[in-house]
């Protein structure tokens, strides 16, 4: 009988790869679908409801981990995909975890003024970003 002989293993060139890492970022993915869905059926329940701010969060945040569940998940990865999946990770905590809390103070409390204060910090984080400067960036998010 032949001996089976192994395949060899490609060479793991990311060093951000972590399966249980993108199992997690999978399963947060999982989740943004599953708010963004169970908003549509309470608005569609309720058409006075409205859940822009709440949608953008979950856009956000499951975009990021969509492109999360990539940069773990392969061995060998491009780096525009690191560089995208951060980008994408700080506009999730900074644009929109602001939405988050204007949805929920706008919606929950009924209290305006506040949830427009979170979103003119959404503006203070463009400007962070569009300076291109690290240190700016780094405060904001």
């Amino acid at each position: 009988m032949a001996a089976s002989k192994k395949k060899p293993n490609p060479e793991i060139t990311n060093s951000s790869y972590c399966l249980s890492t993108a199992v997690s970022d999978f399963v947060l993915m999982s989740s943004c679908v599953y708010g963004v869905w169970s908003m549509f059926l309470a608005n569609w329940t309720n058409f006075n409801k409205v859940f822009l701010h709440g949608y953008i969060w979950f856009g956000f945040c499951g975009g990021a981990a969509a492109l999360g569940v990539f940069k773990f998940g392969k061995k060998q990865l491009p780096n525009t995909m690191v560089k995208a999946h951060q980008l994408a990770s700080w506009v999730a905590g900074t644009i929109g975890m602001a939405n988050l809390a204007a949805q929920f103070y706008i919606h929950h409390f009924n209290f305006a003024f506040l949830g427009n204060v979170h979103l003119v910090t959404c503006a203070i984080s463009l400007l962070a970003y569009f300076s291109r400067r690290d240190i700016a960036m780094t405060i904001v998010g």
